[in-house]
């Protein structure tokens, strides 16, 4: 999932608890802008519990 480019919608964290269910590896691939850093760190305990298998801002 590209969390940058909805700017870490609540509907795409949503979809990647949804997607846990049903693909075996799911994670973030974003670059890292301030804007994203800013708005991920807001949302980060929300998006630790999808659960999630990586993360990957570069």
């Amino acid at each position: 999932f590209n969390l940058g480019a909805s700017n870490c919608s609540d509907q795409v964290i949503e979809n990647i608890g949804i997607a846990k269910k049903y693909i075996k590896s799911v994670g973030i691939e974003t670059p890292m802008t301030p804007e994203f850093f800013k708005t991920f760190f807001k949302k980060k305990q929300k998006i630790l519990e999808t659960k999630l298998d990586f993360i990957n801002c570069a």
